[in-house]
């Protein structure tokens, strides 16, 4: 039964909460236009709180399409980036985003700039997902960081934060909770789909994702990839998953609160 409800009842549930989320988009932008947000806070605030939850029902919706897959670590095309770059880049987006919750989140790498081959796209679903859940469960005042290094011809990231960590009984499920209705969860800890994403992108660029955590102490979780170039490239441009949303707010969606969907804050 739990097979036939992945492959089979959960993709046409995907398709009909997509048409629906059209019509929700098309009505938020003729309720609540970028002109009169700009001009009236009180209108602003209230349809902060609807993009909110638009996107916390989009990013639902965008891992609920990859929940029979999550086991399939196909190779997505690759081409060479400078992943320094590129990783700050998400750290300077993300920054703003965690100073609302009242977080330190750093990035610290001591490479020069480094070309690597990856999927951009992946690669950075991968990464906000992990901040994600980075930011849910730290505490304000709380420290995430980002640290990027290479050893022995592999790339290792790691994202640890001093939050409320996670408990021996919920490591055992993290990466099959969701297939166990009876182990689901009410918010923040949601239906557990984001970490198994996150590992099957990381196996789909040849590495691993490894969790460590105590409760009451924090959480890392070390993603590694190979240190390689590619000598052919394959364009790593696939249809936009984001649905023209803000990819970084889409990603943090479950994490932050409603203000960070205010107009001063979704270019």
């Amino acid at each position: 039964m739990e097979e036939k409800l992945l492959t089979e009842l959960l993709p046409e549930v995907v398709v009909q909460l997509r048409n629906a989320m059209v019509s929700m988009g098309s009505a938020l932008a003729s309720i609540a236009p970028p002109e009169l947000r700009a001009q009236n806070p009180a209108l602003d605030a209230d349809a902060a709180k609807l993009y909110q939850a638009y996107y916390r029902l989009a990013r639902l919706v965008n891992n609920l399409s990859l929940a029979d897959s999550v086991e399939v670590a196909d190779q997505p095309p690759l081409k060479n980036y400078e992943i320094v770059g590129m990783l700050q880049e998400l750290y300077w987006r993300a920054k703003p985003q965690a100073e609302l919750l009242g977080l330190d989140v750093q990035f610290t790498c001591q490479e020069a700039p480094h070309v690597v081959a990856t999927n951009q796209r992946e690669l950075n679903r991968m990464v906000l997902n992990l901040l994600s859940n980075a930011f849910k469960f730290t505490p304000r005042g709380g420290t995430v960081v980002m640290d990027l290094k290479f050893v022995r011809k592999m790339g290792i990231l790691s994202i640890a934060d001093n939050g409320v960590g996670i408990s021996e009984e919920r490591m055992e499920t993290l990466f099959w909770r969701y297939t166990d209705i009876e182990r689901m969860e009410p918010h923040p800890h949601g239906m557990g789909l984001g970490l198994p994403i996150c590992r099957r992108i990381a196996r789909s660029l040849g590495g691993s994702l490894l969790v460590e955590s105590k409760e009451g102490l924090g959480t890392k979780v070390t993603c590694s990839f190979p240190d390689r170039r590619v000598s052919t490239e394959v364009s790593d441009t696939r249809a936009d998953y984001t649905g023209g949303l803000n990819p970084t707010l889409l990603e943090l969606a479950d994490a932050l609160p409603a203000s960070a969907f205010c107009f001063r804050n979704m270019d």
